[in-house]
């Protein structure tokens, strides 16, 4: 009988069950990728230590999974994968191939062998990350401008945890958008006024608290030379700061509301929001050209096919610039943070920090008085709050000032 097992970790081995109707896997080092392109092997290393290797193989210019590819292991953890009929490996069709073991833990500086229907062969050794692309790409240095797109706060701080407000992200991406597109945000948004709350040039009285209030949460987000303060006696005014932000994107269908009139601007943004946000503005700038594809396809158990952003949170689980968490779940409704924001955004731009220029030059660079290094996010939050020029490589940024 055909027995298929997969884990919480999502190693995959199947097999036939002997005599007595039992089964044991991996059992074997051999075997073939599943409908996630995946299969788990075990094999006896050369010190007779029984291991386990999971091996994910995609196509790397689609991250769509490759079924019903035979892989197998040597004693000595390098692994041989024979692509079925019809999938093509060449110099402008690569096959991707990542490496971990039981525990999900990268396995690098193992060497992978992949051979095609057609005869190709291509070999190579897995990286940090446990994975190698083959044939291999071969990258020359570019070197780029990085703004900073987001600052702290007047005290100091950065608040990692505070949230977001979705009109903070739309200037954010207003402001990536024009930058890529070579435009000017004032001119382009005002041919477009998309919501009933955003208004070109419209003007809402409010209380100098609730003012001082809006300024407080929303000022370091957007760019100071942008402030819409404008005071009168008693009574205060002020314009809205975000309408040409949220225009602008609206004219691309970057950003949409919970109604043809309603941006809903001050509330927080959560997280299916702020994807869907993310994968709209990837679709209308060259991005695509860029995209590295590190991510896979993953299937979150608190988001179902009818929620109304899972195709956007499934594209941008497949582009790695999101993930879940533990329990398998996405928190979609959520509202996110300050540091997972810039997260996902850096993910989204291939953006990433250059660790040993920031540990050598902290004076120098903007930073916080909440935020330390071994802060999960802090690479990620001086990445995008320190305007730097790149050199990019095949492993990341080396900065330059």
């Amino acid at each position: 009988m055909s027995v298929s097992v997969t884990d919480n970790n999502g190693n995959y081995a199947a097999g036939k069950t002997d005599a007595a109707g039992q089964i044991t896997v991996p059992s074997q080092n051999n075997g073939t990728t599943n409908a996630d392109g995946k299969v788990t092997l075990g094999y006896t290393d050369i010190k007779g230590n029984k291991q386990t290797l999971t091996v994910k193989v995609v196509r790397e210019e689609t991250n769509r999974p490759v079924k019903d590819a035979a892989v197998s292991v040597g004693s000595n953890g390098s692994v041989s994968v024979k692509l079925p009929a019809g999938v093509d490996m060449d110099d402008n069709t690569h096959i991707g191939i990542t490496l971990t073991d039981q525990k999900k833990q990268a396995q690098p500086g193992l060497e992978v062998t992949v051979r095609s229907d057609l005869g190709n062969v291509a070999k190579g050794e897995t990286d940090k990350n446990g994975k190698v692309i083959l044939p291999a790409i071969e990258e020359k240095p570019v070197t780029v401008k990085h703004a900073a797109y987001i600052v702290g706060y007047e005290d100091g701080t950065f608040r990692p945890e505070a949230q977001m407000t979705r009109a903070e992200a739309a200037a954010i991406f207003a402001r990536l958008l024009a930058e890529a597109k070579g435009e000017n945000i004032s001119s382009a948004s005002s041919r477009y006024a998309g919501f009933a709350d955003t208004v070109p040039g419209a003007w809402y009285n409010v209380n100098i608290g609730d003012w001082q209030a809006h300024r407080a949460q929303t000022e370091p987000l957007v760019n100071k030379y942008h402030s819409a303060a404008n005071y009168a006696l008693g009574r205060r005014t002020f314009a809205l700061w975000y309408a040409a932000y949220v225009n602008y994107l609206s004219s691309y269908g970057v950003v949409m509301g919970n109604s043809r009139t309603a941006f809903r601007p001050n509330d927080d943004i959560t997280r299916a929001e702020l994807t869907a946000m993310a994968v709209r503005f990837f679709e209308v700038t060259d991005s695509k050209k860029n995209s590295k594809n590190a991510g896979t396809y993953t299937v979150f158990n608190d988001v179902s096919g009818s929620h109304w952003a899972a195709e956007y949170i499934e594209s941008a689980a497949m582009q790695g610039w999101v993930q879940g968490y533990g329990n398998g779940s996405f928190r979609g409704d959520a509202k996110i943070t300050r540091a997972e924001a810039v997260t996902l955004i850096n993910n989204l731009l291939s953006r990433s920090a250059d660790e040993e220029y920031i540990a050598n030059n902290t004076r120098k660079l903007n930073s916080f008085t909440d935020m330390y290094a071994k802060h999960w996010a802090y690479e990620a939050i001086m990445e995008a709050a320190n305007g730097h020029t790149a050199v990019l490589e095949n492993e990341g940024e080396t900065w330059q000032r």
